[in-house]
């Protein structure tokens, strides 16, 4: 089952916490093959490089699979976001009839 997510982001790009996705993987002692299986069963085609390059920082996973890394890691979304130096981001609505959810992304600020 795939989960789309639409983002909403107030004044600037949304910032996720690379570093938090290895840490997720690492505490339930998942291996990079195990995430690769999980994102298969869920409907999703990834490799372990690209999971690599998500834990690494080297490339940004959209909305939707980021929104899949928590559900397979079982954490909220908000997890993967560094809320106190970039972005507040919490969920507006849970995943509706047509598998979409949505986050917003605002200043800490505002």
């Amino acid at each position: 089952m795939i989960y789309h997510v639409i983002l909403l982001v107030k004044g600037g790009e949304w910032m996720y916490n690379y570093k938090q996705l290895g840490k997720a993987r690492k505490e339930l002692n998942m291996s990079i093959a195990d995430v690769v299986l999980a994102f298969y069963e869920h409907g999703k085609r990834i490799t372990g490089q690209t999971v690599l390059n998500h834990e690494a920082g080297i490339s940004k996973p959209d909305a939707d699979i980021l929104a899949l890394y928590a559900l397979i890691y079982d954490k909220p979304v908000s997890y993967f976001f560094d809320l106190k130096r970039h972005n507040a981001c919490h969920v507006l609505k849970g995943a509706n009839k047509n598998k979409t959810a949505k986050i917003e992304c605002g200043d800490l600020s505002s």
